[in-house]
């Protein structure tokens, strides 16, 4: 049986209900993480606590609890589960208040976490890459906060189901891709990394962090700038990372053809590497 927290509360996951007035349900007036764990370790969770006050601060949210705290709860959620590789998805939001725009003065933060199973891409998708599609860049301008408000991501990611495709990625009128439905994007040329840099442009994945992180410590050279779909569908290798896939190859964007190289392979194994070693074990008590 899954059990859920909210708001204090730990039940079980089929019983997890919120309020009818949530700001969240009403304005998508929230923010959320999704932190995955291997073996019952937490996967990069300093690095997601970080961007999650950054969403927080930006939003006038307030905390719902201190970081010590919340990591205890984080960890008493994943032992009462029998989940042993999985994704833990937290969401914050204003809370519950008489639906009206501006921000209510005197409601509580609602917190509600859940966690289920890590599915990750198949071994022939991490072996054979897989095929993406473009979607114009539809989304608002403050796409570095992890905000609960997904319906153009949602509308790209069902475009790319419809097309039998892995993912979808945002082009700006101007040509540049800035990033996937779900995910960060890059390419490969001679040799180097290109990815966006991290700006109000694009959501700074912690899985972009160590991914930049292990290429730099392993002599891979990055090269943070903008790139267009015409460079991508010529580039040397494509691939993407995210939370849920970690790091995968593209071999196809659009119809076009892109070559499955070594640098997307090397990649994968530093970050396997790197995903087996860390990790904080849950301290239950």
């Amino acid at each position: 049986m899954r059990i859920s927290y909210v708001n204090g509360s730990f039940i079980p996951h089929e019983q997890a209900t919120i309020h009818i007035d949530d700001r969240g349900t009403d304005f998508a007036d929230g923010v959320y993480e999704v932190i995955a764990y291997k073996n019952r370790k937490l996967i990069d969770l300093e690095p997601h606590f970080a961007r999650l006050k950054n969403s927080l601060a930006f939003l006038h949210l307030a905390e719902p609890m201190n970081s010590n705290t919340l990591r205890t709860t984080i960890n008493t959620l994943i032992g009462k589960n029998k989940i042993d590789d999985g994704l833990l998805y937290l969401r914050i939001t204003r809370g519950v208040a008489e639906r009206a725009h501006p921000f209510p003065s005197d409601t509580k933060t609602s917190l509600v976490m859940t966690v289920k199973e890590w599915k990750k891409p198949s071994d022939a998708e991490y072996t054979n890459g897989v095929k993406v599609i473009t979607h114009p860049e539809i989304r608002w301008a403050w796409r570095h906060i992890k905000s609960i408000c997904l319906l153009p991501n949602i509308m790209a990611k069902q475009k790319a189901a419809d097309l039998n495709a892995k993912e979808a990625w945002f082009v700006e009128k101007d040509g540049t891709i800035t990033e996937g439905s779900s995910s960060n994007v890059y390419i490969v040329k001679n040799g180097i990394v290109i990815t966006q840099p991290e700006s109000n442009d694009i959501l700074g994945g912690i899985t972009r962090k160590t991914i930049l992180n292990l290429a730099q410590e392993n002599n891979i050279k990055i090269d943070e700038r903008k790139f267009t779909l015409t460079e991508a569908i010529s580039a040397d290798e494509a691939f993407m990372t995210s939370t849920s896939m970690g790091i995968i190859a593209v071999n196809e964007i659009d119809g076009k053809k892109i070559p499955l190289g070594t640098t997307a392979r090397r990649l994968q194994g530093l970050y396997e590497s790197y995903v087996n070693a860390i990790g904080e074990l849950p301290q239950i008590n």
